[in-house]
């Protein structure tokens, strides 16, 4: 038998029948939903229904109640109204690429935010048995309490820095994997399976407040697949390394490693962008200024970048700042002078319009 009709005939099997997990069993609550509520984006635009956040939020208790007893009679029979299943989507242009392709736009979907209400309240529950059960991997640091991104970056840096600080000075190869289409192509079938095998229960939930979380358990087995290499993942965000005074040993274990994540990435149905992969060397010895690492995936020979970008923060080869500094400082200059040019004395825009511009230019909190 396939594995998708095993999947199918575990369905079947379930199909009426409590799950065994009380996670899924228990309704929820007044307070869990007045959570939800308060935390909340309200700014966040509205779905096809054209509820917003604000109506939502100004709820009182009788509305709230009455939300609160349809989301629990969808979560008990295990149904969404149709129309929950439907979204508005945005194809937003990716910054330096072909506008006449479509495979250089982002889909931005806008969904019910009752929907995601609902949502965000299974998360919570979700989460905390993943994180109570210790089924998302350490190298895991995405939608995790207390991880960031900052926390990715400063342990990957760490590691290549207590490489470099060994009395026999290790150097570092890193290669910098990109997903094609991560969330997009997640097999579902095998993700359904390792959700029964995670709590025994019948399906999964669908939509973008559970897609991270679900991204991290569907690839939660990958850090075995690459051991000895040491790996860091941020979602979608994939990097590979290993330290060592040998170049020529570092470029054999990695490479081992890759034809193993690759064989992972063939059983989950997954697809890395040889191309867009990169490879960098972290060394501190002036005589491997210009060594290229030959790393290979799929048969391809990863590109050498000597500036990788990881998380949006730009790496060196002595694991400085400066070119991340550089980076952002030149991109405020830029933002500063719009503010500057739009706020002269002579024909100075509206109040209004300052705020709105400065709010557009200025990073989120």
């Amino acid at each position: 038998m396939t594995e998708m009709g095993f999947v199918e005939n575990i369905i079947d099997s379930l199909d009426g029948r409590p799950a065994d997990n009380p996670l899924f069993n228990v309704d929820f609550t007044l307070p869990e939903l007045t959570y939800s509520l308060q935390n909340l984006d309200i700014n966040k635009s509205p779905g096809p229904d054209s509820i917003n956040g604000h109506f939502l939020s100004h709820h009182g208790i009788s509305g709230r109640e009455r939300l609160l007893y349809m989301c629990n009679l969808s979560w008990k029979t295990g149904k969404l109204p149709r129309q929950g299943k439907s979204a508005i989507v945005f194809p937003i242009h990716k910054p330096i690429k072909n506008a006449s392709l479509t495979t250089s736009y982002r889909p931005i979907s806008l969904t019910y935010i009752t929907c995601k209400l609902m949502e965000s309240m299974v998360l919570r529950g979700f989460t905390r048995h993943l994180h109570t059960n210790n089924l998302i991997p350490p190298e895991q640091f995405a939608f995790r309490k207390c991880h960031s991104t900052v926390d990715q970056i400063f342990y990957f840096t760490q590691c290549v820095r207590d490489s470099q600080n060994h009395k026999l000075t290790r150097h570092t190869i890193a290669a910098f994997l990109d997903v094609s289409k991560a969330f997009d192509r997640v097999w579902k079938y095998k993700l359904l399976s390792k959700c029964f095998g995670v709590f025994g229960v019948k399906g999964i939930p669908q939509g973008c407040v559970l897609s991270p979380t679900l991204f991290s358990l569907f690839i939660s087995e990958v850090e075995k697949y690459v051991k000895p290499s040491q790996i860091g993942l941020f979602t979608d965000g994939f990097v590979l390394w290993c330290s060592d005074a040998n170049i020529s040993k570092m470029e054999s274990q990695l490479n081992r490693s890759l034809v193993n994540i690759q064989e992972f990435a063939d059983n989950h149905k997954i697809t890395f962008n040889a191309s867009k992969s990169t490879v960098s060397l972290f060394r501190t010895n002036s005589h491997l200024y210009n060594y290229y690492p030959e790393l290979f995936l799929m048969s391809k020979r990863l590109n050498y970048c000597k500036y990788s970008t990881y998380l949006c923060f730009t790496l060196e080869p002595e694991v400085n700042c400066g070119k991340h500094i550089n980076r952002i400082a030149d991109k405020a200059r830029k933002k500063l002078k719009i503010l500057k040019y739009l706020s002269v004395r002579d024909w100075c825009s509206e109040v209004f319009t300052l705020r709105i511009t400065y709010n557009l230019s200025s990073p989120s909190p």
